[in-house]
């Protein structure tokens, strides 16, 4: 059984909450890998916004309060008292009247939070992954603190992700620019052990994010857009697999250096670029199947009914015979010959280690 390629997404939280970084790198994952999950503080928090409503009323208290902790001082010291009287397990006569007091209101002010809570989650673009996080086509890591400041506690479980991912030899850690420099001061200090694969893997996920967004419109597509690439192209994905590993290969400086970004550029413009040039040039130069669409389109043959089918003037011509084709269009024993030179020069194209990243950048652009 093939072994999946798998991808860890991680990127550093923002004081906006937007997660569009977080979306543009899942976009790479989908796309380029097997298996995608995606570990981020912004967007585990915003997930659990999104769900809040199935949460028991101690959490509810305990993860309003800390949305409130930085911007409503007042509110945060109503969810507090609340929280902390659900969180006895018995009560005093006077603390279940405070837990009815609180409750009550807790009632009128859950509006309120719920506004605040459906704009976050509005301005921050997370419907564009919910249901592929629902769906199981992206694991989205989840962090569950219970008590104390939420945030502090996020951020250590997620410290503790990237470390376990950059050193883990099932999956590749794609990282953002922040956490890639700070995997590279881990490493310096001596915090975690830098394995020969691990700098090689972010050198490889580092180069191939940077030229997968390189591609028109990869910014502006649809997560639906990106998994019907995938699925069209899944054939010619392992070949450019196989390249994106031998020009990653030519990476000296690893991922959080100030000059892996030049390196990166560099090779795109001395390899990748050509590559797709040449691609583009022979495609333009295989005009047959073009030509032999038209006369089919002027004549409007059609295959007797042995066949049971009209013929349509598509890359359908590929998968036919030399025989069927002369049959069908009465064509010459020369003409047989020039169509299969143009397969043969197909054939070669769609071989090519790059066609999936010029093909990818075609549908895009349509």
């Amino acid at each position: 059984m093939k072994k999946a390629f798998s991808i860890t997404v991680s990127t550093q939280p923002n004081t906006n909450l937007s997660i569009a970084k977080d979306i543009s790198l899942v976009k790479v994952g989908l796309v380029y890998a097997d298996n995608v999950k995606l570990a981020s503080p912004g967007v585990s928090m915003i997930a659990s916004l999104d769900k809040m409503s199935e949460m028991s009323e101690k959490y509810q208290a305990y993860f309003y309060r800390e949305m409130m902790r930085q911007s409503d001082e007042t509110l945060f010291h109503l969810m507090d008292r609340y929280y902390k009287i659900l969180s006895k397990r018995v009560l005093s006569k006077q603390e279940i009247a405070l837990r009815k007091k609180y409750r009550q209101g807790f009632v009128i002010t859950k509006p309120k939070v719920e506004e605040i809570a459906n704009k976050i989650i509005y301005d921050s673009g997370f419907e564009q992954i919910k249901n592929i996080i629902e769906n199981g086509v992206l694991e989205l890591e989840t962090y569950t603190p219970n008590d104390g400041n939420y945030f502090e506690q996020v951020l250590n479980e997620f410290m503790e992700s990237v470390t376990s991912s950059a050193l883990e030899g099932n999956t590749y850690p794609l990282y953002d620019q922040h956490v890639s420099k700070l995997i590279g001061s881990f490493f310096g200090m001596g915090l975690i052990k830098n394995y020969r694969s691990t700098t090689e893997k972010m050198k490889h996920t580092g180069f191939t994010a940077d030229t997968m967004q390189r591609l028109p419109c990869f910014e502006k597509a649809t997560i639906g857009e990106v998994l019907d690439i995938r699925k069209e192209l899944n054939r010619e994905l392992i070949r450019f697999r196989s390249a994106m590993f031998k020009y990653s290969k030519n990476i000296n400086n690893e991922q959080w250096s100030d000059d892996f970004l030049y390196e990166v550029e560099r090779l795109y413009r001395e390899e990748v670029e050509p590559a797709v040039l040449e691609i583009e040039e022979q495609c333009e130069s295989n005009i047959y199947l073009k030509e032999l669409s038209y006369r089919v389109a002027t004549s409007k043959l059609t295959v007797p009914s042995l066949f049971g089918m009209a013929v349509s003037p598509t890359a359908e011509f590929i998968g036919l015979t030399e025989t069927m084709i002369a049959t069908v269009l009465s064509i010459s024993t020369e003409a047989v010959k020039t169509y299969k030179d143009y397969r043969d020069k197909a054939s070669t194209i769609n071989g090519n280690q790059m066609f999936f990243y010029y093909q990818a950048g075609k549908i895009l652009q349509k």
